[in-house]
């Protein structure tokens, strides 16, 4: 459980360095307030979210190998790129259950 700390903005200042360290190392929430704020603002340590980036690189790639020659045209369109980007909106959207 995180402890909680209340500090003035000119205090907050003054020790930045240190609550920082605190907030970092010592899981501290610090809740900084200041004359004509209507909130506290609020220093506290997040914890970081792995991220699924190979698992969404993976799926982009066979998204993009399933949608391969999925615009079947004769002749030069103009307007083919914007075709295609359509066409691939929707597929990843149908994909992916977004609607």
């Amino acid at each position: 459980m995180s402890q909680t700390l209340r500090i003035n903005a000119t205090n907050a200042r003054k020790n930045l360095f240190k609550l920082l360290d605190q907030v970092a190392l010592n899981n501290l929430s610090v809740y900084i307030y200041k004359e004509g704020l209507e909130n506290d603002l609020v220093l506290q340590n997040i914890p970081k979210v792995k991220s699924n980036k190979q698992s969404n690189l993976n799926n982009n790639k066979a998204l993009v190998k399933k949608t391969y020659g999925a615009i079947k045209t004769k002749g030069y369109k103009p307007n083919e790129f914007e075709l295609a980007k359509k066409h691939l909106v929707k597929r990843y959207k149908n994909n992916n259950g977004i609607k």
